[in-house]
């Protein structure tokens, strides 16, 4: 089972809002769609900050993973962070996290 990656592109935004709305009712964090939605759209314009990359499975979008980039001092650099990481329920326990964790170590 092999997952194909895609950088987020304005009209995926949709996609990926639907997905945040669902990681965030998990730990009951406030999800204010209008808001994110701007992010989301500033953040991906900014290629300096990071990445979002939604997954596919058998043409259907089944996670997606943001990556930030910053700086530390104490590591000499900049570093990256694994900001969110979110896989739909019918599509967990079957190794796509191994595949997103495997694909973003290549991105760094």
């Amino acid at each position: 089972m092999d997952i194909s990656f895609k950088t987020l592109e304005v009209d995926l935004i949709p996609t990926v809002l639907e997905m945040m709305e669902e990681l965030y009712v998990i730990d009951a964090y406030n999800f204010n769609k209008s808001n994110t939605e701007i992010n989301l759209s500033e953040f991906i314009k900014r290629p300096e900050l990071g990445n979002v990359w939604l997954a596919e499975l058998k043409g259907k979008f089944c996670a997606y993973a943001i990556l930030t980039y910053g700086y530390s001092f104490e590591r000499n650099g900049r570093f990256a962070l694994l900001d969110e990481l979110f896989i739909k329920a019918d599509f967990r326990n079957i190794g796509i996290g191994k595949q997103i964790l495997a694909f973003l170590e290549n991105q760094c």
